[in-house]
């Protein structure tokens, strides 16, 4: 059985894709508003309940897909599921649309990217870890996903724990950490009044 992995460059790719998606939209704060993503990129969301019976069937057994018409995109979720797993879905769906994965065939390697941005854009650990996030019902609570993704996020503390022992954050940590705890500020206005 193949191994399947998510090269360091795809990574770095994929964690550009997310900080340039977080920046243009200006979200700033934990947890992250991906109703302003949306919005900021024109993509609409709206639950398999409120479509017609044919694609709400499918959304039954999914989690989630993406309608494309006309550059145009809307991403269907499955209503039936708690918030937080909403939330992961519409951002797994963000992550096709941003990485490039519509109209491939799915597979293992597409799965692994997805979930890697979702993770990062929903739960950035380097702020995660800033902010003493650091028990999966914290992650879950702060950042508006399910018991289960925080969970799974969590673990990945022990690998970056071991890199940042030696070598300390690496850029995009630091890049994370300027987005959600240093934002830009907005130019003040003068007002000669």
């Amino acid at each position: 059985m193949p191994q399947y992995f998510i090269s360091r460059e795809r990574k770095n790719e994929i964690k550009d894709a997310v900080l340039d998606i977080l920046r243009q939209s200006g979200v700033t704060s934990l947890p992250v508003n991906l109703n302003k993503i949306v919005k900021h990129y024109g993509i609409r969301c709206i639950g398999a309940d409120r479509i017609a019976a044919r694609s709400s069937k499918q959304a039954a057994g999914d989690d989630g897909y993406i309608i494309e018409s006309g550059g145009s995109y809307v991403i269907v979720y499955n209503p039936r599921h708690v918030r937080g797993r909403v939330r992961f879905t519409i951002a797994c769906q963000l992550a096709h649309i941003f990485l490039g994965h519509l109209g491939r065939e799915a597979s293992r390697a597409t799965d692994l990217e997805t979930a890697y941005f979702a993770d990062e854009l929903l739960m950035p650990l380097a702020v995660l870890d800033s902010l003493g996030c650091r028990s999966a019902e914290r992650i879950a609570e702060r950042c508006d996903v399910s018991l289960a993704a925080a969970n799974i996020r969590l673990r990945d503390f022990a690998r970056r724990d071991r890199y940042k022992k030696f070598n300390g954050e690496t850029e995009y940590d630091l890049a994370f950490l300027r987005q959600f705890l240093f934002p830009p500020q907005s130019p003040a206005t003068d007002n000669p009044k």
